[in-house]
């Protein structure tokens, strides 16, 4: 698994280790790398000026839950008392997040705040680390949003001013002042809930000069543009502080321009109707108010400012309609075309969705958060199509062509995109669930995270696909193309892969426990280190593939073909491989422990050193293969074929096993352990039993 060291200046900071149990230290530095005891960085998200954060996997829950891990690294130059500031700052966001992220849904909840005492290997001395573990979310901050896509339309801005102060109405109403709202910290998760982030600028809030206001002296904590003048001056701050931050942040997005671009310091008034002309009058007198210069000038409290916002006519095109879009294009044609010449068609939606409606081609359009739930889009072509973040659940998207499309973090929750092009489109982080993908075309699809649990892809061709970390679980995946997709980490318990082609494909560390893989197509798969407890391999076909270090414990491998397997160390507890074909395998080392091996052929095999303890090798065929140093105590090989002059059992564990009718001749079993063995009419005709230990116990 791969982790990322969390020590400062690291050289080396990128550790890979097969088992963390084993090794738990850097190799660069000597740093542990299971923090808190079960938290695992595995990529470095940003570092400030106090601290670093980290993507990392919760080892103590069933899905190993993602998180971040940010740690408390203040500058070195800092005075003592800065010093003990910024860490009760740190140590105050916790606090926060512990008391208000468990009661809201769009505040990360806490998960441990810890410390971490260490040796430096450089001073000789004990450094030590503060760290705070919280909900991680998947998605963009509206910074990234605004470089990506430009400015915000006054709908989407609506949205967003709407959805923050809901979020810190309850925060004020909790004694809180956040006092760092900015674009950076407001992030969109991807089905487009937005989420307060950073609460380390928090300042818990107290009566002050007895008239009953909630305030607080500033510490300096802000970030120039977005703070109001009280707190740039160290001032009292309060509850209508945040707004005037919030007032800053949508002038931003709406403009596409910095708060400082905005502001005429010399005149002490802000100037941004210029760059945002088409910003209705009501919203402007409200964005205008929240930002005047005097705190009593402002609006005092968030739900003051939503009262003002219900007296606003609703924007047409807000982000949170109810599918205004999919309901005009689930319409028939003719009516279409009737109500469009009738009241104007660009006074309803906007071009491209006229171009859908009429011609069924917007081949490059932009749909960028676009809410289609429910249209009718079946053969649309969509080719190059930008449609990053977009709502098409529910959506017909039968026969459309989605080539190159951009569909990264789209919901496509229950969609329909049967026999849908979608080769080399990003999917990344979709959401699939419940799609119906029979016989689409997504050859060399970017489905990196996307979730496809319980997605039918029956038939689909994934040539190529990237599916690193994707969800799978019961996906029906039947008679699937998936020759040399990247499977890595997926998780593809109980999919069904049966005559699915999974050839060349890479499934290292991926989850196929109790999948089912009947007659699916493995060659030269590479599935080191997979766990496929429990799966269903009954007639697959596993010729040349990597199975080192495999979980393989319950699975059913009957007539299964592994020939030239490399199955090293791989564990086969209880599976069984009834009739499979294992010759010339690599089970070195391997756990066969219990494993039915009846009629399996394991000619040439290499089981050097491999645990066959109490396993059912009855009939199999072993000529020429390596079992010396094997345990087969127990174990049942009668009638098994152990000859041919290659076969070498040299310190091999045959203590109480049952060789009844087996042939031995010319077997090597030398130093070989036979007490209490069942030898009875066996063929033992030029077998070498030097040093052998025979006879009963």
């Amino acid at each position: 698994m791969d982790v990322f060291c969390t020590r400062p200046n690291c050289t080396s900071p990128n550790n890979n280790y097969p088992d963390l149990d084993k090794q738990r230290f850097c190799t660069g530095c000597g740093m542990p790398l299971i923090l808190g005891g079960h938290y695992l960085p595995i990529q470095l998200l940003g570092r400030g000026g106090f601290g670093a954060a980290f993507l990392a996997r919760d080892r103590d829950t069933p899905s190993m839950r993602y998180c971040v891990v940010k740690q408390f690294l203040p500058p070195e130059d800092l005075s003592p008392a800065a010093l003990e500031i910024a860490r009760k700052l740190f140590a105050r966001e916790a606090e926060v997040l512990e008391k208000l992220g468990d009661k809201h849904e769009q505040i990360p909840k806490l998960f441990a705040f810890f410390s971490l005492t260490v040796n430096n290997p450089k001073t000789g001395k004990e450094d030590e680390f503060f760290y705070l573990v919280q909900q991680y979310i998947d998605g963009e901050n509206l910074e990234e949003e605004l470089n990506v896509k430009g400015s915000f339309s006054e709908a989407e801005v609506r949205y967003v001013l709407e959805e923050m102060l809901k979020i810190l109405q309850f925060v004020h109403e909790n004694g809180s002042i956040h006092r760092d709202i900015k674009p950076s910290n407001i992030m969109r998760y991807k089905t487009n809930r937005l989420y307060l982030l950073d609460f380390g600028a928090v300042k818990q809030v107290t009566l002050a000069g007895g008239q009953g206001t909630r305030s607080i002296y500033s510490t300096g904590i802000y970030t120039p543009g977005y703070a109001p003048p009280e707190q740039m001056q160290g001032s009292q701050v309060y509850p209508c502080t945040d707004l005037y931050a919030l007032a800053a942040t949508c002038l931003h997005l709406l403009t596409g321009k910095r708060p400082e671009e905005l502001y005429d310091p010399f005149n002490n008034s802000w100037h941004w109707q210029t760059f945002a002309p088409s910003t209705s009058s009501q919203l402007t007198e409200v964005l205008n108010k929240m930002l005047q210069a005097t705190p009593k000038d402002r609006p005092q409290s968030a739900a003051e400012v939503q009262q003002k916002l219900k007296e606003i006519p609703a924007v047409p095109d807000k982000p949170t309609s109810k599918g205004i879009r999919g309901r005009i294009l689930a319409l028939p044609k003719w009516l279409l075309i009737g109500i469009l010449i009738a009241v104007g068609a660009f006074t309803i939606v906007e071009g491209p969705i006229i171009r859908l409606i009429l011609f069924k081609e917007c081949q490059g359009c932009t749909f960028y958060w676009a809410n289609l739930s429910g249209a009718d889009l079946s053969r649309v072509n969509l080719r190059k199509a930008n449609l990053n973040g977009a709502n098409l659940s529910k959506t017909d998207l039968s026969n459309a062509n989605l080539i190159s499309t951009n569909l990264n973090g789209a919901n496509l929750n229950g969609a329909n995109l049967s026999k849908t092009d979608l080769s080399n489109a990003n999917l990344s982080k979709a959401n699939l669930i419940s799609t119906n993908l029979k016989n689409a075309d997504l050859n060399g699809t970017n489905l990196s995270s996307a979730d496809l649990s319980d997605t039918n892809l029956s038939k689909a061709n994934l040539g190529g696909a990237d599916l690193i970390s994707a969800n799978l679980s019961k996906a029906n995946l039947s008679q699937a193309n998936l020759t040399k997709a990247n499977l890595t980490k997926a998780n593809l318990s109980q999919a069904n892969l049966i005559n699915a082609d999974l050839s060349w494909a890479n499934l290292s560390q991926a989850n196929l426990s109790n999948a089912y893989l009947n007659k699916a197509n493995l060659r030269f798969a590479n599935l080191s280190k997979t766990d496929l407890s429990k799966a269903d391999l009954n007639g697959s076909n596993l010729s040349g593939a990597d199975l080192r270090g495999t979980e393989l414990s319950g699975a059913d491998l009957r007539g299964t073909d592994l020939n030239s397997v490399n199955l090293r160390g791989a564990d086969m507890n209880s599976t069984n491989l009834n009739g499979a074909n294992l010759s010339g395998a690599n089970l070195s080392e391997a756990n066969l422990s219990g494993a039915n091996l009846s009629g399996a052929n394991l000619s040439e095999a290499n089981l050097n050193v491999a645990n066959l303890n109490v396993a059912n090798l009855s009939g199999a065929d072993l000529s020429g293969a390596d079992l010396s140093g094997a345990n087969l105590s127990g174990a049942n090989l009668s009638k098994a074929n152990l000859s041919n002059g290659n076969a070498s059992y040299i310190s091999t564990n045959l203590r109480k096993a049952n060789l009844s009718g087996a042939n031995l001749s010319g077997a090597n079993l030398s130093e070989a352990n036979l007490s209490g063995a069942d030898l009875d009419g066996a063929d033992l005709t030029g077998a070498n039993l030097t040093g052998a230990k025979l006879g009963g116990e």
